[in-house]
This record gives structure tokens, C-alpha cells and sequence, in this order.
């Protein structure tokens, strides 16, 4: 036989409370969205249907990716999909992309090595060593290197965002649940 008492109401109480809290505290990743517009130099089979216009651009990327490729200069991440969007027409491109350091000259690179779609000078978008970079949020002036880059581009913008994990949402549901059971019992002993 159970005995219901205020002080065992009052715990279940408090713990439902405390998983439904629970998730403000836990971990969260990030990711960052690096933004901007630039020109195609000349058309390419890379970017069908586009020309040689203003087109804009986008690439989501962890705020502290794990490189696939690291040196002095610069870091590596492969499968990194653009989208990038010329009036109506939208499109995705995967490729690498990679982030040079300060000391060599900093900015960023998109594509190939031997034609890439951006190859930027400018700032270091990111701070840290280039075996666990993270990227900082800001709006960096960038330069394209003469000659190989397809898109000429001035201005990027970093914006970080935050994105729940998936034990969040469950440790939400639990609070609520168990707030919801206890309100229907303490109404029905009420009764």
C-alpha cells in the first residue's frame, strides 16, 4: 500500500520539474553559416543555369569542425555542400573547403584544388590551432586570388548558431510527461 503524503508529492513534483529543466543545461552543438554574394567570372558545367552575374551563397558548416587535413597553413574539410541561389535558380555543390591561417594570408577556399569555385584572401575566420579550429562569428573582407577563383567575392559573414541535440527533446518530453501524470493523480485524489 502506498501512502500519499505532501512530502512524496512534492519530490515527484520537483523531479518532474527537474527533467523538464534538464535540458537548458545540457550540451549543445553549433553550427556557423558562412554567407555571402560575389560574381561568376565565366560560366562552368559546375553551376548550370547560372551566369555571369550577382549570385548569392551559403555554406553551413560545425562551429568546431573536426579537419580532415591540417598543416601550419591552413585546415581541410571534405563533403562541404554550397548552396548558391542566381534568381530562381538554387543549387547545391558539394566539394572541400578549407580555411587559411593568418600567416598565409588567411580567408578561405571552396572546390578543387586545381579550379576552385572560391580561393579568398583576408582575415582568419577562425581562432585556434588548425587541428581544432572553431569558427568566430563577424563580417570579413575578403580578396579573391587573381586568376583560378570562378567567384569573385568581397564580404563574407560568419553567423553561429545553436542547435538542440536529440536527448534534449527527450529529456523535455519526460519533465512534461511526468508533470502531466502528476497533475492528473493529484487531481483525481482530489476528487
Amino acid at each position: 500500500m502506498r501512502i500519499h503524503t505532501p512530502l512524496n508529492a512534492m519530490k515527484r513534483a520537483i523531479l518532474c520539474l527537474a527533467l523538464l529543466l534538464a535540458p537548458l543545461s545540457t550540451s549543445v552543438a553549433q553550427n556557423s553559416l558562412l554567407s555571402g554574394q560575389g560574381t561568376l567570372a565565366s560560366t562552368t558545367s559546375i553551376l548550370p543555369g547560372f551566369s555571369t552575374s550577382l549570385l548569392s551563397w551559403s555554406i553551413l558548416l560545425p562551429t568546431s569542425p573536426s579537419p580532415a587535413f591540417f598543416g601550419s597553413a591552413f585546415f581541410q574539410l571534405n563533403g562541404v555542400t554550397a548552396v548558391f541561389t542566381q534568381g530562381a535558380t538554387t543549387l547545391g555543390v558539394t566539394a572541400v573547403f578549407g580555411a587559411y591561417t593568418t600567416g598565409n594570408l588567411g580567408g578561405f577556399f571552396f572546390g578543387d584544388f586545381f579550379s576552385p569555385l572560391f580561393n579568398t584572401r583576408g582575415l582568419q575566420l577562425f581562432t585556434g590551432a588548425t587541428s581544432a579550429p572553431t569558427f568566430t562569428a563577424g563580417t570579413y573582407s575578403l580578396t579573391s586570388l587573381g586568376g583560378s577563383p570562378l567567384i569573385t567575392t568581397t564580404e563574407v559573414v560568419i553567423s553561429n548558431s545553436v542547435v538542440p541535440e536529440p536527448s534534449t527533446f527527450a529529456l523535455s518530453a519526460a519533465g512534461l510527461v511526468g508533470l502531466l501524470a502528476f497533475a492528473r493523480r493529484r487531481r483525481g485524489s482530489a476528487a
